[in-house]
């Protein structure tokens, strides 16, 4: 939640910022850089976070970013009229983003079973959206210090909840807390047997056996064709999903409703219409990514999400050569509505689910470290490229543009996404090493041939 309030701060106050008589007022090209302000500090931690995930521990890690961002925002909501300022503590907030994105997945896939794992890391994503629509609810109907103050508020209460959660069991084996591993997979797993219990044990003990004695580098990502594929299919799902222009619509929804959607309905209304889509689609989510699977959501949402990007940009073309067309700007509100429920239904939630499912032990810190590094440069890409083309071509040219990334995605997700549902992680490694193995011997057919 407190990573959502984070992305969606900005949205409901880009006219704030725009308006020359506010404090402080900001040119386009500085509100852009504003919101890619995170990800430059998520560059800088996003590696570190993946090892101190394992020498401080997935929870101690997690529970330090509440005070670090409600410090951040105390020191917006009392000086935040320096854009320096403002820009300094956006970009310490892209640290805890860097400690979210790389360590929750792993602490949320080692502390559930495999037939509830997609359901529990999609909660992942449902929360990020609630953290969106609470500040496109709460930042149109109140002052910018108010709403910064009200923000403030999150990663405080995150910080007191939070406290009281276990630690992954993984993480207590590698430092070997045996009894207290035991006692915390007794929690999580209620009703389980006592034999079903040492035996879970030992495969935890198996794999954290062979992670504590083959230490972990970026290189072992790298290392085999499988983990390779994983992560190829990894940063692709992340590229598609920010490239199709998820984090340009999450950022500029209120601004792009203003311009170009209809008088009759507030912008700051139809924001929060798409807010509440991403949450509750996020609840369907859960409900059906374990009884579809991830890879048919996955192709359902990246087709349909690429159909509305085409309509919005031959409507935007066509507004822009005749201005009569624009009594059909209800098509805009609509097609991003469609948009966004496509996205909430495989795109958003399984980046989170393969991240937790690809990876073996070894190399899922590692594996995180690099996609977390991925999406930073995504989103910094994508806002950045979104600004530029607007300002120099126009609102069809950047939506053609989501148009041609999603249309290369949908045909790459085809080839190369795997299906994960209800397998446990070595038959997912088994998958992977299967997949590359057929490939390997179809390539020496050929030359042999």
């Amino acid at each position: 939640v407190a990573a959502g309030c984070i992305f969606a701060w900005v949205d409901p106050i880009v006219n704030f910022f725009l308006d020359p008589t506010n404090e402080p007022h900001m040119t386009s090209s500085e509100i852009s850089w504003m919101i890619v302000m995170p990800e430059v500090g998520s560059v800088l931690f996003s590696i570190p976070a993946g090892k101190l995930g394992d020498s401080l521990g997935r929870k101690p890690l997690i529970l330090i970013c509440g005070p670090i961002l409600f410090i951040t925002w105390i020191g917006i909501l009392f000086f935040g009229n320096s854009y320096l300022i403002l820009s300094l503590m956006r970009c310490l907030q892209g640290v805890t983003l860097a400690i979210i994105f790389t360590v929750v997945p792993l602490y949320m896939g080692e502390i559930c079973s495999p037939d509830k794992r997609g359901a529990i890391t999609s909660m992942f994503s449902n929360s990020l959206f609630f953290g969106y629509l609470l500040e496109y609810c709460v930042g149109p109907n109140t002052s910018y210090k108010v709403f910064t103050a009200f923000t403030a508020l999150i990663p405080f209460i995150f910080t007191i909840l939070f406290y009281f959660q276990p630690e992954s069991p993984y993480l207590l084996l590698m430092k070997g807390k045996d009894e207290e591993a035991k006692a915390c997979l007794k929690t999580l797993s209620s009703g389980i047997s006592e034999n079903d219990l040492l035996n879970e044990i030992d495969k935890i003990k198996s794999a954290v056996k062979e992670y504590t004695e083959n230490p972990t580098s970026i290189k072992d990502v790298f290392a085999t064709s499988s983990s390779k594929r994983a992560l190829f299919v990894l940063l692709l799902i992340g590229n598609v999903r920010l490239l199709s222009g998820s984090f340009v619509l999450a950022s500029y929804s209120t601004n792009l409703f203003s311009i170009s959607g209809p008088s009759y309905i507030s912008p700051d209304l139809l924001t929060i219409v798409m807010g509440a889509i991403l949450f509750f689609g996020g609840f369907l989510n859960t409900f059906v990514v374990d009884k579809f699977g991830r890879r048919p959501l996955l192709l359902i949402s990246s087709t349909g999400s690429f159909f509305c990007l085409v309509i919005l940009t031959i409507y935007f073309y066509i507004s822009e050569k005749f201005s009569e067309y624009k009594i059909y700007n209800w098509i805009v509100p609509f097609a991003i509505m469609v948009y966004s429920t496509f996205l909430v239904l495989g795109l958003y939630p399984a980046q989170v689910t393969y991240t937790s499912e690809l990876f073996t032990s070894k190399t899922k810190g590692a594996a995180s470290s690099i996609s977390s590094l991925n999406l930073t440069f995504g989103v910094a890409v994508s806002i950045k490229l979104y600004q530029i083309i607007l300002d120099s071509f126009g609102l069809s040219a950047a939506f053609l543009f989501f148009s041609v990334c999603s249309l290369f995605g949908i045909v790459l997700l085809y080839m190369f996404a795997l299906e994960t549902k209800g397998k446990t992680f070595s038959q997912i490694q088994e998958d992977l090493i299967n997949v590359t193995t057929k490939k390997t011997h179809k390539s020496s057919s050929n030359i042999g041939a």
